[in-house]
């Protein structure tokens, strides 16, 4: 398992931001295959669920349930090596 580190990086979106996060994966076949935790508030919070993932033009995308019944809308950019998420519960 490798962790991502973050970068700076935000981008707004109408409803939301997208943030930075620390995220643990899966990495099999290639890196980013399926999120096992998750940063958050200085807590690790294991995902419990992947709802749903499908891949972008330039990224992953995970929608995920945490272990605190949290739902995550997860970014993973493979050009950047880097992570954002966005709450779904917001």
């Amino acid at each position: 398992m490798r962790r991502a580190g973050c970068r700076p990086y935000a981008t707004k979106r109408e409803d939301s931001v997208e943030q930075p996060l620390n995220v643990g994966c899966y990495s099999g076949g290639r890196y980013g295959e399926r999120p096992q935790w998750v940063e958050r508030e200085g807590r690790r919070l294991a995902v419990t669920r992947i709802n749903r993932q499908y891949r972008q033009e330039e990224r992953l995308v995970f929608d995920v349930t945490l272990e605190d019944k949290q739902r995550l809308i997860l970014y993973y950019y493979p050009h950047r090596d880097v992570w954002l998420g966005v709450s779904k519960d917001e």
